[in-house]
């Protein structure tokens, strides 16, 4: 996340900062409920300054990314919607991590992409012409679209099979699939 302004105009409800990403928080004046992880990233400065505001939850397991830990927390919250702001992180093996991590609850956003993992049927919004991209997570039966310029395949399509660069022909698309898992990539509005 590179703006503040943008970032403070969407965040809302109950802040988990996952390790290093409450040196963002701190940096945007952002005050997290929770900071969770094994702080290998977030300094000693932004500890002492939430030490007061923040539930501080230290948790060393190298078993979790510290965004797992994070979901895992939200979770335990029995959060209904998840939004996941600087999941891009720059770091690809983080990044990858961390869409496989995503769960349908989930949507992980930044100023330009929205990426969203649907198991069985997702709604999306979008502009017409605007891009949407869907990727297959794991093999797939029976995907079908509605409101995009071009059809799914028939038949079974295996984990990593690439819907890039698809279009919305409507302002509203249907992902829908008998089984399997996708990551559907759409641009912010």
């Amino acid at each position: 996340i590179k703006n503040g302004s943008w970032l403070k105009r969407n965040i809302r409800g109950t802040v988990i900062a996952a390790d290093g990403a409450a040196n963002i928080s701190r940096k945007f004046g952002i005050i997290p409920d929770y900071i969770v992880g094994d702080f290998d990233s977030v300094t000693k400065a932004t500890l002492s300054a939430f030490k007061k505001t923040s539930d501080i939850l230290y948790d060393a397991s190298q078993n979790s990314t510290d965004f797992e830990k994070a979901l895992h927390l939200a979770k335990s919250l029995k959060a209904k919607t998840v939004f996941v702001f600087g999941g891009f992180g720059g770091e690809l093996d983080h990044e990858i991590a961390n869409i496989l991590s995503l769960s349908p609850e989930c949507v992980m956003i930044n100023e330009q992409q929205t990426v969203r993992v649907a198991t069985k049927r997702l709604t999306v919004r979008g502009t017409p012409d605007g891009l949407i991209s869907v990727i297959a997570l794991s093999d797939v039966q029976g995907l079908s679209y509605s409101g995009l310029t071009w059809g799914a395949p028939k038949g079974k399509l295996s984990a990593g099979w690439l819907g890039v660069r698809n279009r919305f022909a409507k302002r509203k698309a249907v992902i829908s699939m008998k089984r399997g898992r996708v990551a559907v990539i759409t641009e912010t509005p």
